[in-house]
């Protein structure tokens, strides 16, 4: 049996989350300005892109009384 779509997104989310760090820690600008103010990265927050509505069936709206 397969991962639940929670425990998908847990682990795409994981991924993403060292890959922006990685890149983050590893690029030359930021790398740059670490040694010329002396500076560390303590902690680096990963904001998610917007994610798209669900795909609902079609419910029937209330009916109004």
């Amino acid at each position: 049996m397969g991962l639940s779509l929670s425990e998908q997104d847990t682990q795409s989310r994981a991924t993403h989350e060292k890959s922006t760090e990685g890149k983050v820690r590893s690029h030359a600008a930021v790398r740059s300005i670490l040694k010329m103010l002396g500076g560390e990265i303590e902690h680096i927050q990963v904001y998610e892109p917007e994610r798209p509505p669900a795909n609902l069936p079609d419910v029937p709206a209330a009916p109004d009384d």
